[in-house]
């Protein structure tokens, strides 16, 4: 499956051989490309050219489903040997800065994609982004929605007004509010506007990591965030509320529903939402999206990725200080 590397001019690795890094191929139920190392492996004018994972074993399998590339349990041993163009890191929150530091050492690395978070602390990701800069390394972050087309199409839309003025704004998430709130956070940077305030009320707290969230973003615009029990079922959803019309992103962001303000069909004089359009599998191919974007960088296409390392550092700063308030 891998190209042919004479004839692609950028070679990469990923760092960390998970569902994410590389573990959707063996994954029939997955809709898309969705891990890393497929997405590498499919393109056009990139070489996969590694995978590492400290289960030497996990490498392995990936390299047969997506090679011939080689395998290595440690990562340093990868960089140094292979020398890539761009690194994918995809392992645990609590190692990202750690392996980020090893894939800027190399004076090779031209691009890293990161998974989320940028890093678990936010004075540390600050500092990171800082350094990838200084090397003249370019730094994506893969908050998915915002390489997507539909997304990038619904940020259009709010941006012309399709929906008038937005009213508010709520949501759900669970697991942490670093590991997926931050998603969310972002999605609501992406698609309102910079996040100017946040509080966190006194209920809705399922644990210490997950709280629940008030939300100002530009523009006054507020927006509530509740915490759920993700041992109970997972969600994240996104409920955009206009003065034109409704967005709501159901799913994770695999459907988009949009409606729109139409004469009431029982009260005369009044108005109300009309029937939903359905946009289904908005998620699909997200890390491709990602690729496809950051080699638009490398080749000069343009100027920075559609996530950038400030882009989530803007967001790790809001989720600590819901984590730090009282």
């Amino acid at each position: 499956m891998t190209n042919d590397e004479t004839t692609c001019p950028f070679r990469a690795v990923v760092i960390g051989c998970g569902w994410i890094g590389a573990g959707t191929a063996r994954d029939p139920t997955t809709v898309g490309v969705q891990s890393h190392a497929e997405a590498y492996a499919r393109h056009p004018r990139i070489t996969l050219v590694g995978l590492a994972d400290h289960d030497l074993g996990r490498a392995q399998a990936a390299a047969s489903a997506f090679g011939p590339c080689s395998a290595f349990n440690d990562p340093v041993e990868m960089l140094s040997t292979l020398r890539p163009d761009i690194v994918s890191i995809c392992t645990p929150d609590e190692s990202h800065a750690a392996m980020l530091r090893l894939a800027l050492s190399p004076s090779s690395t031209r691009a890293v994609i990161m998974e989320k978070p940028l890093d678990v602390a936010f004075d540390e990701a600050r500092a990171l982004v800082q350094m990838a800069s200084q090397k003249g390394v370019i730094l994506s972050v893969n908050y998915s929605r915002r390489f997507c087309p539909a997304f990038q199409q619904l940020r259009h839309e709010l941006r012309q007004g399709v929906f008038g003025r937005v009213q508010q704004v709520h949501g759900y998430y669970g697991k942490g509010i670093i590991h997926n709130g931050t998603h969310w956070l972002d999605l609501l940077r992406y698609l309102i506007g910079d996040i100017e305030h946040v509080a966190v009320p006194t209920t809705l707290r399922p644990d210490e990591h997950t709280p629940s969230a008030q939300i100002i973003c530009a523009g006054g615009i507020p927006a509530t965030l509740s915490a759920l029990d993700h041992t109970a079922f997972t969600l994240f959803e996104m409920d955009i509320l206009g003065t034109a019309g409704r967005v709501r992103i159901l799913n994770g962001g695999h459907r988009i529903l949009r409606s729109r303000i139409v004469e009431s069909p029982l009260y005369a004089g009044y108005v109300n939402l009309g029937d939903e359009d359905i946009q289904l599998h908005c998620l699909k191919d997200a890390i491709v999206h990602a690729v496809d974007d950051l080699l638009a960088c490398l080749e000069g296409r343009a100027a920075q990725p559609a996530c950038t390392g400030a882009d989530a550092v803007a967001c790790l700063e809001s989720a600590t200080a819901l984590l730090t308030a009282s």
